[in-house]
């Protein structure tokens, strides 16, 4: 109770339009097995989608499943997963507070976004395809810990 009485170090955190972006693999296995782990089956699936690229038509229409649709899919077939998307939430000091959800709902990536834990390793102008990366803004007490471009 003490602790409370001291304004000071107290501090409100407030995220705005915050998310965060892992890679998955795009074309990986549903069920993982001893052939399709093997280097065979990895060099089989870089010449399929090297066919796939050359051979399927350059249109928008809708396709069943994933395609290669750029050069750099072919050897990294990454796309973009959400974890985290568009949250907005303040958290006044001196309140507690209940994160539930089920299993890989995103609850530690919130908590480790909360604490600044989280990794965004990519520089400005550089790819994102195949890294981790947020967006949008947490502050703690009205500063944010990042300028954003």
């Amino acid at each position: 109770r003490k602790a409370l009485g001291d304004r000071s170090s107290l501090v409100e955190v407030r995220m705005r339009d915050f998310s965060y972006h892992v890679p998955v693999k795009a074309d990986r296995p549903s069920i993982l097995t001893v052939l399709n782990q093997s280097p065979c089956y990895g060099a089989f699936e870089f010449f399929r989608r090297v066919s796939q690229y050359c051979s399927s038509p350059k249109s928008n229409t809708p396709r069943r499943g994933w395609l290669p649709t750029t050069a750099s899919d072919v050897f990294l077939p990454f796309s973009k997963k959400a974890v985290l998307h568009d949250i907005n939430l303040v958290l006044k000091p001196g309140k507690t507070y209940l994160v539930l959800g089920p299993p890989a709902s995103g609850k530690t990536t919130l908590l480790k976004a909360i604490a600044g834990q989280l990794s965004n390793n990519i520089r400005l102008g550089e790819p994102v395809k195949d890294k981790p990366h947020a967006s949008g803004r947490v502050e703690y007490n009205g500063v944010t810990t990042h300028d954003e471009p």
